[in-house]
């Protein structure tokens, strides 16, 4: 691996959010945990990319509430103030 790559991928993952979603999947409402001392922004949208949940945010914990949406997968998109983003998948049952 090349000097260049490496340290590419050192700086893909310090931009990388650390993000804990549970239960998954679920039934109703989704809990997150952000390990971040800043504010962050979350999107849901649908496998088609349709946003169905606008920017949220939030600091430290959350709930999303899924009740009303269909059966199936949808990503949520986290960014903090920082920059710092990453894509976390939830199956809805």
């Amino acid at each position: 691996v090349s000097q260049s790559r490496y340290h590419a991928y050192l700086k893909e993952l310090k931009n990388e959010l650390q993000i804990d979603l549970f239960p998954n999947p679920t039934t109703r409402m989704i809990k997150v945990k952000g390990f971040s001392a800043e504010n962050i922004q979350f999107r849901v949208i649908d496998l088609f990319g349709k946003e169905l949940i606008g920017k949220c945010n939030f600091l430290g914990t959350a709930q999303i509430d899924l009740s009303d949406f269909s059966s199936g997968i949808y990503l949520i998109l986290f960014e903090s103030e920082n920059g710092s983003s990453c894509t976390k998948r939830i199956v809805k049952n």
